[in-house]
Order: structure tokens, then sequence, then C-alpha cells
């Protein structure tokens, strides 16, 4: 209970940065109630709304480079449960040497792997989606299934297809065609669903 409302007055800077850009439009002060709910307070959700402001220059003016360092202190200094946005934000620009040059900072893959893990073990579907792309290109494939299965989970449609054909295939894991059969047909509901939501055309 103790940490529950401390998770409760520390996230008041977010609450209150949120009323400033929904409410009030006033995006000038929603970042400077972001930047103190990250410098001061470490607070995860600030960190995340602080590197959005700085990455698209957003109420302060643009620097991809500060954007990271706010993406990284959520990610890993951030308080409360939802830094993982924070760590898949950071990460999918320091895996990608086009993005990190965009960005002007220095190509990382280990970090921005670690982060992207990281993203998908506080249930971020897309960090999964990244991070188990990223190991399977480097050959990990057991890594690459671990963070393929836990995308599934999440009801990621991309994850949930390339688990139908890791486990078809036995890539990092044993062969269980039945097992992928199963996946594939989640993967085929995900996908209509999403279709229907028209997530994915746009419609």
């Amino acid at each position: 209970m103790i940490f529950l409302f401390h998770d409760f007055l520390v996230q008041g800077c977010t609450l209150l940065g949120d009323f400033y850009e929904a409410v009030e439009k006033n995006f000038i002060k929603a970042f400077e109630t972001y930047k103190f709910g990250c410098d001061q307070q470490s607070y995860a959700k600030s960190c995340n709304k602080l590197g959005i402001y700085y990455f698209f220059g957003k109420g302060v003016g643009q620097n991809k480079v500060q954007a990271l360092k706010a993406w990284e202190k959520g990610c890993f200094e951030g308080k409360g449960r939802d830094y993982g946005i924070s760590c898949m934000s950071a990460g999918q620009i320091l895996i990608d040497e086009k993005k990190a040059k965009e960005a002007n900072v220095d190509l990382n893959v280990t970090k921005g792997a670690q982060m992207l893990e990281r993203g998908c073990n506080n249930r971020i579907s897309e960090s999964c989606s990244l991070a188990s792309e990223y190991f399977y290109e480097k050959n990990l494939n057991e890594k690459a299934f671990d963070m393929t299965q836990k995308g599934c989970d999440l009801d990621n449609v991309e994850c949930c297809h390339n688990l139908y054909f890791m486990l078809k295939h036995g890539i990092g894991t044993k062969s269980d065609p039945q097992l992928a059969e199963q996946f594939k047909k989640k993967a085929e509901t995900l996908f209509k669903q999403m279709s229907e939501e028209g997530i994915i055309f746009g419609t």
C-alpha cells in the first residue's frame, strides 16, 4: 500500500503535464512539468513524455540527443511500473544505424537490444517484436524465441506469426507443428480484428 501511495504522489507531475497538454494546449507548461517529473522525481511516465517533447520539438526546441537521455533515464531509473515505453523508444534508435545517425547519437546495439528486451519484459508488445527481430538477425535464436513468445502473449500479431514459423521449423525451440498451427490461427484472428478496426490499413 505504501508503494501504491508513493506511486500516486510521484505521478502527479505527469497528470498535471497531461492536463496542460490535453486541456489547456499549453505545451511549454506541459514540457516544464514533464521535465520536473523526470529530472527531479525520476518518474518513468514523465521521462517518456519528456523524450517525446524533445524528439519532436514540442514545447521546446527539437533535441533528439536529449530525447534519448530522457528515455534512457526512464528505462533504467524510472520509478513506477511503466518504464517499458521509454526502453522501446530509445532501443529502436540505438540498434538502427540510420535512426541513430538521424538522432545524432552513436550506434549502440548492445544497449539498444538490452533496452528493447527490458521494454518487452515490461509488457510492451512492439518492444518484444523489435527485440525478437534483432536477436533473430544475430542468430540468437533462443532469445529471439523468448521475445517472440512474450510478444504473442501480448497479442502482437507479428510475434504470433513469427512464433508459428519458429515452432514449425524448430528455431530457438523444439519443432512442434501442431502447436505452431495454434499460433498461426491466433495471428490470423488478430490480423482480422485489426483489419476490421482499421488499424492495419487506416480505414
